[in-house]
């Protein structure tokens, strides 16, 4: 009976994106609110799975400790904090259940997150249910409801809107890490922070470099989700999106006429 409601669950999800994208993720109201956790036996087959096919990586008790990790250029996620970078909720918000399950299902581009698409839809979904299990976050009401991110008004990527994304870029401050043309050429690249993280190089010309983002859109969800978004507006968000995702094609050096 668990996995005919979990399945009905993720099935509304999945109709609320088919054929628009990950980027334009929304919930029904009731999926925004705090919800109790499944059934010990739904987290138990969670637990399970996970330990055969995360822990390698996130270690036995989700913490981002396995014994892949001290090998690895970026550190697995500790998932009992219930901080995710690949969401589609703004910044400070908990993930969507959908959040959690596409990044299983997808993995993530340019990292040692693979795809576990191979798992059947209950197994992902058992995962998901253990992963809000150890996050005590998921449990504390002062988390809900969760807020998605509003792709409404997007802006369209014209010159004009990539000239003022340039200027975003720059005003936000984004080459300290990225580099003046995004090349991910920052003297802060390769350095410890202080919090002891090395930062890694992300070459935003690269396409390849994209952890998350197949569109532009996404990348408009990415900024919403980040810290310092909060200090732009929705339209300095959709300017900076649209610059950034020029510098993939070329096209900040040749912006589209009209």
């Amino acid at each position: 009976m668990w996995i005919v409601t979990s399945l009905v669950s993720v099935a509304m999800v999945l109709a609320s994106v088919r054929g628009v994208g990950f980027a334009s993720v929304t919930d029904p109201p009731e999926h925004l609110k705090m919800r109790p956790l499944a059934d010990i036996k739904i987290i138990d087959r969670g637990r399970t799975v996970f330990r055969l096919s995360c822990a390698p990586c996130h270690g036995t008790g989700g913490k981002g400790d396995g014994p892949m990790a001290a090998n690895m250029v970026r550190v697995p996620t500790d998932l009992t904090k219930g901080v995710f970078a690949n969401r589609s909720t703004i910044c400070g918000e908990l993930p969507l259940d959908y959040d959690i399950y596409h990044t299983v299902t997808s993995g993530i581009h340019n990292t040692a997150m693979p795809s576990f698409s191979s798992l059947s839809p209950e197994d992902r979904l058992a995962i998901l249910e253990f992963i809000r299990s150890i996050a005590p976050k998921f449990r504390d009401t002062f988390w809900y409801p969760i807020i998605p991110v509003d792709f409404d008004d997007q802006v369209p990527m014209d010159a004009e809107s990539i000239t003022r994304g340039k200027a975003v870029y720059i005003q936000a401050k984004c080459g300290s890490c990225h580099g003046p043309e995004g090349k991910g050429d920052s003297p802060a690249v390769g350095v410890p922070n202080t919090l002891g993280k090395v930062m890694v190089k992300s070459d935003l010309t690269n396409r390849s470099d994209y952890r998350f983002s197949t569109d532009v859109r996404d990348l408009y969800r990415i900024f919403s989700s980040e810290l310092d978004a909060r200090k732009l507006s929705p339209h300095e968000r959709w300017d900076l999106s649209n610059y950034v995702w020029s510098l993939r094609t070329g096209d900040a050096a040749h912006p589209p006429r009209r």
